[in-house]
């Protein structure tokens, strides 16, 4: 059944969920980083039910993402300032998003990854990155439209 939702949501998405992305420089919905992230909080349900506000990494990517996805609010983070240190020490664990560069797949197709971590202070001096899994958001560019055009979730 879960296989069935997932394969009906790839699909329907297309159209139903549909946004003009068409650039990697605009902070707005227009930007294939936002739309990477807009489409993984749709698909990953399980992280808006857990907070509003997401943490990501820091980095040049980051700067293109609104501070606000729908009822989310999006903080871009250094992982090694001293505030963010202090609020690891205080929760003992923080979950942290990474968006990567934009990536061309070798049929052709675009991607962007976004990976989640917990990042832990173990022993004071340092903060470990434990790995906790991803996903690609994939584009096709139609060359006529000038936009990227979404195809799915892996």
């Amino acid at each position: 059944m879960k296989l069935i939702v997932i394969v009906l949501f790839l699909f329907l998405s297309h159209g139903v969920l549909g946004q003009e992305v068409n650039n990697s420089l605009k902070r707005d919905k227009t930007n294939i980083y936002y739309d990477a992230a807009w489409r993984y909080f749709t698909f990953e349900k399980e992280v808006t039910k857990k907070t509003t506000t997401v943490l990501f990494e820091e980095s040049y990517f980051t700067q293109f993402i609104p501070n606000k996805i729908e009822n989310l609010t999006i903080v871009a983070i250094n992982p090694y300032d001293r505030r963010f240190l202090k609020k690891i020490r205080k929760d003992k664990k923080v979950e942290v998003l990474k968006i990567s560069p934009l990536k061309v797949t070798p049929t052709g197709q675009f991607k962007v990854s976004i990976v989640y971590f917990d990042v832990i202070n173990p022993n004071r001096r340092n903060i470990e990155f434990k790995n906790k899994g991803g996903v690609d958001v994939i584009y096709s560019y139609d060359n006529s439209s000038k936009k990227f055009l979404f195809k799915g979730i892996q």
